[in-house]
């Protein structure tokens, strides 16, 4: 049997065969970017409910397999961008708690002195690169502050955030290991 080619004008008019071929055109492509198959469902039909919105605003696609899949990839930008506000919003939630304890307060001030000083061993771009992105700044505009490109910039961050957590992780476990070392004695 031989594949139909994709019809928008069938799809808009409620064809349950152009209906199914959408669906498993974007299905497909969606399948490349997430694993779980709920997430999948979620964003196809996303994309197809973006398609039917353009076909009723009076779209006319040419080429209606781009068509669908432009239609895809918004519903995956989509779908990340609210993933990614969801993962700061937990962060912030994570690390935004105001601590009442002054314990707590002088274990933070050490902990963000022993940061301050990773940092301060830093290289001084990827230090720039970090301090705009805690300041707020977007990868374009920090890529503009150090004459690179917004990948270039992106790529910065990233490393220099990867470089402080180890060093960071490394430490602990140092500070980790001369307290055990205090307690058995083994060390003042």
């Amino acid at each position: 049997m031989a594949q139909r080619r994709l019809s928008p004008s069938q799809l808009h008019s409620g064809d349950p065969e152009a209906s199914e071929q959408f669906r498993r055109l974007l299905r497909a492509y969606v399948s490349q970017y997430f694993s779980r198959d709920s997430q999948i469902h979620d964003v196809s039909q996303d994309a197809l409910l973006e398609l039917l919105a353009k076909l009723d605003a009076g779209a006319e696609p040419r080429e209606a397999v781009y068509w669908a899949l432009n239609a895809g990839r918004n519903a995956v930008r989509r779908e990340l961008t609210r993933l990614r506000h969801r993962a700061i919003e937990y962060e912030s939630q994570v690390h935004g708690c105001i601590e009442t304890d002054h314990a707590a307060r002088l274990d933070a001030r050490a902990e963000l002195r022993r940061i301050e000083a990773l940092l301060g061993d830093t290289a001084e771009r990827p230090k720039r690169a970090l301090t705009s992105t805690i300041e707020g700044r977007d990868h374009n505009e920090i890529a503009a502050e150090l004459g690179v490109s917004p990948g270039a910039a992106r790529m910065t961050v990233a490393r220099a955030r990867a470089e402080l957590s180890d060093r960071l992780s490394a430490q602990q476990k140092l500070d980790r290991l001369m307290q055990l070392a205090r307690h058995a004695g083994l060390a003042r």
